[in-house]
C-alpha cells in the first residue's frame, strides 16, 4: 500500500509493523557530449549551460527495504543473470518477516529506554523535592531557634524588671500596672517559644484520646481512688478502661501542669485536656504556670456543676 504523503512511499504491514520498501531501476552514467547549440551558447555566455553527465537505464531492477532500521538481515534483492527480481519474491517475503521481528525488537528497546529515562527523571524530581523539603525544614529550624532566643531574651528582661520592681516596691500592690505588664510580657515570650508547638506535633494520635463519656458507672481516680458519679472512659495501655473523678482531676490540673498530670493517666496532654473539656473541668489558661513561677497570683475558677 501507499502512504498518504506528498511523496508517498510503499509499505507492507507484517505482524503490525510497517515495513517500507521500494522498487527502482539502476542506470549508468556517461559524460555528456554537448550539442552544437549547447557549445555555441557556452561560448556566448562563458559558462556551461548543459549537464555534465548523462544517465542511461540498464534495465536491471532492485527491490530494497530501508537499510538503517533492519541491520543484520538482508534488505536488497537485485536482478542477476541467473535470477530475476520477480523470481526472488519468496526470499523477499521472508525478509519482510525478519524485518518485522527486528522492528519489534527495536520498538521494545526504545520502550525500555523511554521507561528508563522516565524513571531517571522521576528519581531526579524526587531527589529535588527531598532537597527542597530538607532546605525548608532547615529554614524552619533556624526560624524556631531565632524565636526561641527572642523568647529567652524577653524572659531575661522580665526577670530583671521583676527583681528591680521588688527592690523598689512596685510589685507590693496586687493591682500594680507593673504586675500586669510582667504577665503580658511572659505571655508574649510563651507565644514566641516554639518548644510547645514542636512537642504538640509529636503527640500520639487522637485514637489514644477520650472515646466516650459514661455517666452511669461510678468512677475511681487512678491517683487517689476517690469515687464519683461522672466518668470518662478511655483505653489504657494495659487493655483496661481508665476513669476520671471530676473533683480529683480539678485539683490535679490546678496543682500541676496538664502535661505533667497526663503522665499519671498514661495519655497525652491534649488527651487530658479533651477529658477536662467533656467533664467541664476548667484548666489553667496558657501562660498561667509561667506567671505563677514569676510571683503572679491568679484566682482559679470554681468547678461548675456537671449538668449546670
Amino acid at each position: 500500500m501507499l502512504t498518504p504523503e506528498d511523496k508517498p512511499r510503499t509499505l507492507a504491514i507484517v505482524n503490525g509493523q510497517n515495513i517500507f520498501f521500494s522498487l527502482w531501476e539502476s542506470s549508468k552514467r556517461y559524460e555528456h557530449i554537448p550539442s552544437k547549440r549547447e557549445a555555441e551558447e557556452s561560448k556566448e555566455r562563458r559558462y556551461r549551460t548543459y549537464e555534465m553527465w548523462d544517465h542511461k537505464p540498464t534495465g536491471l531492477m532492485t527491490l530494497e527495504m530501508e537499510r538503517w532500521r533492519y541491520w543484520g538481515i538482508r534488505t536488497k534483492w537485485c536482478d542477476r543473470k541467473e535470477e530475476r527480481v520477480e523470481e526472488q519474491i519468496e526470499s523477499f517475503v521472508e525478509g519482510l518477516k525478519q524485518a518485522a521481528v527486528k522492528a519489534r525488537e527495536v520498538e521494545e528497546e526504545r520502550e525500555r529506554e523511554r521507561r528508563a529515562r522516565e524513571a531517571e527523571q522521576e528519581r531526579l524530581l524526587a531527589e529535588q523535592r527531598r532537597r527542597e523539603e530538607e532546605r525548608r525544614r532547615v529554614e524552619e529550624l533556624k526560624r524556631q531557634a531565632i524565636t526561641r532566643r527572642e523568647s529567652r531574651l524577653i524572659l531575661d528582661l522580665v526577670d530583671d524588671v521583676r527583681a528591680r520592681g521588688k527592690e523598689s516596691g512596685l510589685l507590693d500592690a496586687d493591682d500594680a500596672q507593673l504586675s500586669r505588664w510582667l504577665a503580658w510580657a511572659i505571655q508574649c515570650a510563651e507565644n514566641l517559644d516554639p518548644v510547645v508547638g514542636i512537642l504538640d506535633r509529636h503527640r500520639p494520635a487522637l485514637s489514644q484520646m477520650v472515646e466516650c463519656v459514661d455517666l452511669a458507672q461510678p468512677a475511681i481516680s487512678p491517683a487517689t481512688g476517690i469515687s464519683s458519679g461522672s466518668t470518662v472512659a478511655q483505653p489504657a495501655p494495659a487493655s483496661q478502661n481508665i476513669t476520671y473523678d471530676r473533683k480529683t482531676l480539678y485539683g490535679q490540673v490546678w496543682a500541676r501542669p496538664v502535661q505533667v498530670v497526663a503522665k499519671d493517666y498514661a495519655i497525652s496532654g491534649r488527651g487530658l485536656a479533651k477529658v477536662c473539656s467533656r467533664l467541664r473541668v476548667p484548666v489553667p489558661p496558657r501562660g498561667y504556670w509561667a506567671r505563677v513561677r514569676n510571683g503572679h497570683h491568679e484566682k482559679r475558677p470554681m468547678l461548675p456543676r456537671q449538668n449546670g
